[in-house]
């Protein structure tokens, strides 16, 4: 019984979504838009128009859990997490074309890799592990050898992106408040750090008690996005200049997360739980112009902004 509501319920979705209007404000909005759901029942990672028409799954993996999609520069390539959405441990970096063919394992550890992010030039990935017992940052070839770690550091670092350039990776770390072995804030309160590619070169950019998550460089690297968490557990997408400077709240909603550039930078794409679910909005630079672009009774997360 059940199973024959919820197919009825995905051939009512797929009705719907094949007369689908998007906004008029999306009229000239282009390229697009990666993201991972859970409208077919499990995680996969599904591409659309930036103005939400024409979605389509192309992850197609019924037996595991997709999630975190980058995209390399060009647009033709995607590194992605998959594992088990009851095991951590088990997310792995995979890599697949942009139309989802061609899907590849690059890490085989027994902790959980994830927030992978192509370099620039597509040669490199950066991503987070567990895989020496702590959160790290590491870099690998896009082919999934030349493992090389970059922090070294009792704390937790995580949510690596790099800059358009190549030659800066702006990462979250604990390590601002970690002291003889012991995490000061019992919720681990994160600030947002910015090294070079070796690893040895640190600079802190933000200076506040509160817990900043998920940099995101603009095209053009004179801005950060991220995301801010308040003492209530209300986020937002903020913004400031890539020395740390200028920050500023755009989305103001309090249940806001995960960004990502579309291209010319003038536009940001970003999830929000405002509605009764988790959708995929789209926002101006400057946070004007809030619109809705996916409609899903089921959680679309983790846009990641393409050609």
């Amino acid at each position: 019984m059940h199973k024959l509501f919820f197919a009825l319920l995905l051939l009512l979705l797929v009705s719907c979504s094949s007369q689908f209007l998007p906004d008029a404000s999306l009229e000239n909005i282009e390229g697009l838009i990666f993201f991972n759901s859970a409208r077919t029942g499990d995680s996969e990672i599904f591409r659309m128009n930036a103005d939400g028409t024409e979605i389509t799954n192309i992850s197609k993996s019924p037996n595991t859990e997709d999630v975190m999609p980058s995209v390399s520069s060009d647009g033709k390539k995607i590194v992605f997490m998959r594992g088990n959405f009851y095991d951590w441990d088990s997310y792995e970096i995979w890599y697949m074309n942009s139309d989802g063919s061609d899907q590849k394992q690059l890490t085989d550890n027994d902790k959980a890799d994830g927030h992978p992010d192509f370099s620039p030039n597509g040669e490199k990935i950066v991503f987070a592990s567990l895989k020496d017992g702590n959160e790290e940052i590491y870099i690998m070839n896009s082919d999934g050898l030349g493992l090389k770690r970059l922090t070294d550091n009792p704390a937790s670092d995580n949510d690596p992106d790099f800059s358009p350039d190549g030659a800066y990776i702006a990462f979250k770390s604990t390590r601002a408040y970690y002291e003889n072995g012991v995490d000061q804030f019992l919720d681990k309160n994160y600030e947002i750090f910015i090294m070079d590619t070796t690893g040895l070169i640190v600079s802190r950019l933000t200076t506040d008690t509160l817990s900043d998550h998920d940099p995101d460089f603009s095209p053009d690297g004179k801005s950060i996005a991220f995301l801010r968490v308040q003492p209530d557990q209300q986020s937002d997408v903020w913004i400031m200049d890539e020395n740390g400077g200028n920050k500023k709240n755009l989305s103001k909603r309090g249940n806001c997360w995960y960004t990502s550039w579309m291209m010319n930078g003038k536009y940001l794409a970003f999830c929000s739980s405002e509605t009764e679910n988790v959708d995929i909005f789209i926002m101006k630079q400057d946070g004007t112009m809030k619109t809705q672009v996916t409609y899903s009774p089921f959680t679309d997360e983790f846009p990641a902004w393409s050609k």
